[in-house]
């Protein structure tokens, strides 16, 4: 985040968390959040698609969201609860 420089308009900007000063970015920055742990973090429209696609690819191998433990889970093994 930056801090703005007027002293009248002391106004902070939102940055995407992505935004490396390589203009990757694209459109609306807005706080996207985790399904994982509801964790919010500002992203662009650009960066916001991509952080979805990717945990939704990972839902679906790993099943980080289910409450139903997947196959082989031996919570005996590390002493870790589903």
């Amino acid at each position: 985040m930056e801090q703005n420089s007027n002293p009248i308009m002391n106004t902070t900007t939102i940055t995407c968390n992505k935004d490396y000063g390589k203009g990757t970015c694209g459109g609306e920055i807005t706080f996207w959040d985790r399904p994982s742990d509801w964790k919010a973090f500002p992203k662009c429209a650009k960066h916001s698609a991509e952080a979805q696609t990717e945990f939704e690819r990972i839902d679906r191998l790993y099943g980080v969201t289910s409450d139903v433990p997947p196959a082989g889970f031996d919570p005996t093994a590390c002493g870790e609860e589903w």
